[in-house]
């Protein structure tokens, strides 16, 4: 723990959070002048919680966590006036069942930076005019303004891209795998492996049917994909599939993801370049196959190309 709290001073608990969030928030909430608390479990903070009554508590829930949640803290008793911030997977930040009172937010663990700051700085001056009952349901019209914010990105890109480019809000929205055929995978860990990658999908890309062009583009697309787990991130795994209709090669990286905001620029700019992982390339990628996915999130980024196989262009 950092600080010991006082009941009178303007106070936040971080609760094992990811150590990336944990830093994007605390330099948020540093920049506001909120005293900060530091926990590695939520057993640890339940004893200041209720001696102190911080004036948010954000907690991070792995999958296996979330159905736990309310059996480790009852919310609706000793907790109930506690504003407590989940963040969670995207897929399930928007069930209702965590809007229960004392859960003053849900929010999805892949905002970017811009997204995290204005929905932090409109909790905490929301908090100060409102009760927590009714600072839950403006919280819940903020949250769902982030969401809509992302469709538009999101919409608006595969639009101006002319389908080419579709950025994945949540992972189950990516190309189901389960029908298709896995070639090879390979680990990314250094520049050794880039050649592997290379010379792995050229190989398959042939046996699928592509031709001398076609392949030609992938491989280079890999190349761009791999080189920056190489750079970006910390590791990464390199995955090909393949079904009738399509020949896809998974790129994902352990890293800290790429700011939503920076992806637009990324794709449609060329020569820009994002400091976080899977950040440069986009454009080269976008130009050389038929379609790629992005979907990015605070522990990782996962890129998806690609191609038609040729029966589609008879």
């Amino acid at each position: 723990m950092e600080y010991s709290l006082k009941k009178a001073e303007i106070s936040a608990l971080l609760v094992d959070l990811p150590l990336d969030l944990k830093r994007r928030i605390s330099s948020i909430l540093l920049k506001m002048n909120v005293l900060i608390a530091e926990y590695s479990s939520i057993s640890e903070a339940l004893s200041d919680i209720k001696r102190t009554s911080p004036d948010a508590v954000f907690v991070y829930l792995k999958d296996d966590e979330i159905d736990s949640f309310d059996k480790k803290i009852d919310i609706t008793a000793d907790y109930e006036h506690v504003p407590f911030i989940l963040a969670l997977p995207e897929a399930v930040c928007r069930d209702a069942e965590f809007y229960e009172k004392g859960v003053a937010l849900c929010f999805p663990e892949n905002l970017c930076d811009e997204e995290l700051y204005f929905m932090i700085s409109i909790f905490f001056r929301l908090k100060k005019r409102m009760d927590l009952i009714v600072l839950d349901e403006s919280m819940k019209m903020v949250n769902e303004s982030i969401y809509r914010i992302r469709r538009v990105y999101r919409d608006v890109i595969l639009a101006v891209t002319q389908n080419k480019l579709e950025l994945i809000l949540e992972r189950p929205e990516l190309p189901p795998v389960q029908k298709e055929h896995k070639l090879a995978e390979i680990a990314i860990n250094d520049k050794d492996d880039l050649t592997l990658a290379k010379n792995t999908a050229e190989k398959y890309a042939f046996a699928e049917g592509l031709d001398k062009s076609r392949v030609f583009d992938m491989v280079v697309a890999v190349s761009e994909g791999v080189s920056n787990v190489l750079k970006h991130a910390e590791n990464g795994v390199m995955s090909i599939y393949s079904s009738p209709e399509y020949f896809r090669i998974w790129i994902s990286d352990v890293g800290r993801g790429i700011n939503f905001s920076d992806i637009p620029k990324s794709a449609l700019f060329k020569g820009y370049s994002s400091k976080n992982s899977l950040g440069m390339g986009f454009f080269i990628m976008m130009e050389l196959l038929d379609k790629l996915y992005i979907y990015t999130h605070n522990e990782g980024t996962i890129i998806v190309l690609e191609q038609k196989k040729p029966a589609l262009f008879e």
